[in-house]
């Protein structure tokens, strides 16, 4: 125990209302609210409530009531006692530690170190001196074999696992709609009956969704791994620019099917006109 101003404080577990059994002790966690999201140090807020309950003894009780009524901060509503954080110090709490988290208050142990300090300037002892001598033969000098026993206690804990999804609606809408339409709009290119306008779709095309995927890959954090949105923008460029390929690939061959079919016609002609009359 220990001395304060507004009373006697009880840092040691209380009792259990059972004999030889431990203190169970339940724990409630509430989240309030999410906020605070930052994607580049994958970084988030939360605030929560953390209630512990447990059932002690009615001498424990008493004593606990004993240090309230001596406490003017305590307030009292339908027999529950309000304590105020300045009195937490008083009373035993069970431990709490966060594994990751920015901030960590040191927390209280279960039983305190209890430290004496004797002054041998007060204390008092006799002692009586005497002078002895042996030989080193006379000396014996034996060993025992210890068995040192560790006391092993089982700790409980409780484990959170927050997983955040994030929204799809965003980027479906922003990126992934607008791509597909960009590339769709490459292979329209075969439809249209001038080279010129051909080429000059897909070219378009490419370029538009180069800038698309820019702005895109720009809302995203810097990482140094391979996410979805890149596997989807370069499949978007891969068939972009196959589609820039089968314009210029029917063009060339359109131009060599002409030329082929233009000196045919031309040889042709010129043998017939060749040959006498």
């Amino acid at each position: 125990m220990e001395k304060y101003e507004c009373g006697i404080s009880f840092r040691h577990p209380p009792r259990s209302i059972r004999a030889n059994e431990p203190l169970h002790v339940k724990s409630n966690f509430y989240v309030v609210n999410l906020n605070s999201f930052d994607p580049n140090h994958m970084d988030y807020r939360m605030d929560y409530y953390l209630m512990h309950f447990w059932e002690t003894s009615s001498n424990d009780c008493e004593k606990y009531k004993e240090i309230f009524t001596m406490a003017n901060e305590t307030v009292v509503i339908n027999e529950n006692y309000l304590i105020p954080k300045s009195l937490f110090a008083l009373f035993w709490i069970p431990d709490t530690i966060l594994a990751q988290s920015k901030s960590v208050m040191n927390t209280f142990g279960e039983i305190p170190n209890e430290f004496v300090e004797i002054s041998f300037r007060e204390t008092k002892c006799e002692m009586t001196y005497f002078s002895s001598y042996a030989f080193i033969d006379n000396i014996r000098e034996g060993y025992h074999d210890t068995i040192i026993e560790w006391q092993a206690y089982r700790r409980s804990f409780i484990s959170l696992d927050l997983k955040v999804k994030r929204q799809f609606g965003h980027h479906l809408m922003n990126d992934y709609a607008p791509m597909a339409c960009i590339v769709m709009s490459s292979f329209a290119a075969f439809w249209l009956q001038e080279a010129s306008e051909r080429i000059t779709l897909s070219i378009t095309s490419l370029l538009a969704l180069i800038t698309q995927a820019n702005e895109a890959r720009a809302e995203m954090p810097d990482i140094s791994y391979i996410t979805a949105l890149d596997h989807w923008v370069n499949f978007c460029l891969f068939l972009s620019f196959l589609s820039l390929c089968f314009v210029v690939t029917i063009e060339y061959w359109k131009y060599a099917y002409l030329s082929n079919f233009a000196e045919c016609i031309y040889s042709q002609a010129f043998a017939l006109i060749s040959e006498p009359i």
